[in-house]
């Protein structure tokens, strides 16, 4: 409200860009981008189901799953940070995402958790592979870490 009819420029926080030429008193402009979502879980071991918590003592490997669904009209890499918890370290290699054809390196690149950047695993999956999905499928990523550095816990996600 409040600006003449004219031409305008509009963009959108998801990077959409279009222009607008009005005659009207009233124009309506409609995102169809998404944004991505995630969603983590991990895996209890007496049962084998994922969830939002898991107990686990220092004899157990932690599994750990990301559900990545895939937005809309988005361009760009999706870069993906997980914290991982004290006690729990990495397993190097073990990142693997459960969609065919996705080659580590080409596809998606991982940069294991350290000292260095504050025991954070970093996963990025390629826009050129990402641009040969559909809206909304979806992208699951397992990884796995030991728990070496706990008693007995139970981890939240």
């Amino acid at each position: 409200t409040g600006d003449d009819k004219g031409y305008y420029f509009v963009t959108s926080t998801l990077g959409s860009l279009c222009a607008l030429d009005t005659t009207t008193d009233e124009a309506f402009v409609n995102e169809k981008n998404s944004v991505p979502s995630i969603v983590k879980t991990v895996q209890e071991d007496s049962n084998g189901e994922y969830g939002e918590s898991a107990t686990v003592d220092a004899v157990d490997v932690v599994n750990y799953r990301l559900e990545v669904t895939v937005g809309t009209g988005v361009d760009g890499d999706y870069t993906i940070t997980d914290k991982l918890p004290a006690g729990i370290t990495y397993n190097e290699g073990s990142s693997t995402t459960m969609i065919a054809g996705w080659n580590l390196g080409t596809d998606y690149v991982v940069t294991p958790p350290s000292s260095e950047n504050d025991n954070t695993l970093t996963i990025v999956l390629k826009d050129d592979k990402l641009a040969t999905l559909d809206a909304d499928e979806k992208i699951i990523i397992n990884y796995s870490a030991n728990a070496s550095g706990l008693k007995l816990s139970l981890i939240h996600i």
